[in-house]
């Protein structure tokens, strides 16, 4: 009962045949099923089912700008929805934790740290080094 099956009989936990992704462990498969390329593709598979959506029943008030830059700015300074380090993006913390333990962030982190030992910030180009 814990296996979720896809309409062709595929283990949802472990590959989405829409997105052509495999996946690690059920919590990875979650968190791609909850996330924008997913939603993206399952909208460009397809576009009919999407206008014969109805409207909602409450539309959404647009955000003002103030809200969505006091939003955004609180979305960087979270560790469990950005790596200011790597400028990942993160859906969940479980997604974090999984980022900041693997090889692309440590290996930047080992990059920052050889950077600020020869005085150079990681943006400047080397040849302002010399």
């Amino acid at each position: 009962d814990s296996k979720q099956e896809g309409s062709n009989g595929e283990d949802r936990n472990k590959c989405c045949p829409i997105c052509n992704m495999t996946f690690s462990s059920p919590a990875v498969a979650t968190s791609h099923y909850l996330g924008k390329t997913h939603a993206k593709n399952m909208k460009q598979q397809a576009p009919k089912a999407e206008e014969t959506v109805p409207p909602q029943k409450h539309p959404a008030a647009p955000p003002t700008s103030t809200a969505s830059s006091k939003e955004e700015n609180k979305d960087i300074t979270d560790p469990d929805k950005f790596c200011s380090l790597c400028h990942a993006t993160f859906n969940n913390p479980l997604m974090a934790k999984q980022h900041y333990v693997g090889k692309k962030h440590r290996k930047q982190e080992t990059k920052h740290k050889l950077m600020a030992h020869y005085g150079r910030t990681p943006d400047a180009p080397a040849s302002s080094f010399m």
